[in-house]
C-alpha cells in the first residue's frame, strides 16, 4: 500500500487551496519508508506534483485518512492545474476514517485522526504542531525561510503518515478478530 497524506494551504478546497505538502509512506523490508515533497514557494508546485506522481506509479493501493472526500480531490484539482494526468490517483482507495467510525465512534466522542492516536493506538504526540496551524507555519515559512518552520509541519506530516500504518493494522486486526476489539 502506499500511504498518503498532504498538508494545505487550507481546508476549503477549490483551486486556491494548495498541497504544500505529500507525505508518502511505503512499507519496504518491514520498515516504514517516508518520502515527502514540499514546496519552499509558490513556483514549485508542478515540480512537486510531478515528483509525486512518479512516486505513485506502480502502487497497488492508496491508504488516506478522509482522503477520499479531501486529500484525492484536492490533489486531482492540483494534478490538473499543473498540466498533468490525474490517473495515478485512480488506484482503488481505502480510506481508513470510514472504518475508524466503524469500529470506535461508539467508543469515542470524535474519530479525528489525534483522537485515534492517542485513545487507540495509545500515541501522544509531544511538541506536536496541530494540523490548524500548518497553514500559518508554512506562509511564515515562505516569507522568513525560516527550515525550522518547515521541519515542524513535516514532523507532523510523517507522524501522520505512520498513523495510518498502524491503524490501517489495527482495523484488520479489528476486522479479522471482532471480539478483542
Amino acid at each position: 500500500p502506499i500511504f498518503l497524506d498532504t498538508e494545505t494551504t487550507g481546508l476549503m478546497g477549490g483551486s486556491g487551496t494548495l498541497a504544500i505538502l505529500v507525505g508518502i509512506g511505503k512499507i519496504e523490508d518491514a520498515q516504514m519508508r517516508v518520502t515527502q515533497y514540499y514546496l519552499s514557494d509558490y513556483d514549485q508546485e508542478e515540480d512537486m506534483i510531478a515528483q509525486v506522481e512518479r512516486e505513485l506509479h506502480g502502487g497497488d493501493v492508496l491508504v488516506t485518512y478522509n482522503g477520499k472526500s479531501f486529500d484525492i480531490p484536492l490533489l486531482r484539482s492540483r494534478f490538473v492545474m499543473a498540466r498533468r494526468n490525474p490517473r495515478p490517483l485512480d488506484l482503488p482507495h481505502i480510506d481508513l476514517l470510514h472504518g475508524a467510525r466503524r469500529v470506535y465512534k461508539k467508543r469515542l466522542h470524535s474519530c479525528t485522526l489525534i483522537d485515534i492516536e492517542s485513545q487507540v493506538l495509545g500515541i501522544e504526540r509531544a511538541h506536536d504542531l496541530p494540523g490548524k496551524l500548518v497553514p500559518e507555519m508554512w506562509f511564515r515559512y515562505v516569507k522568513e525561510a525560516d527550515q525550522a518552520l518547515m521541519d515542524q509541519i513535516l514532523d507532523h506530516n510523517e507522524q501522520d503518515i505512520v498513523s495510518l500504518a498502524l491503524l490501517l493494522e489495527r482495523l484488520c486486526t479489528a476486522y479479522r478478530e471482532p471480539s478483542r476489539y
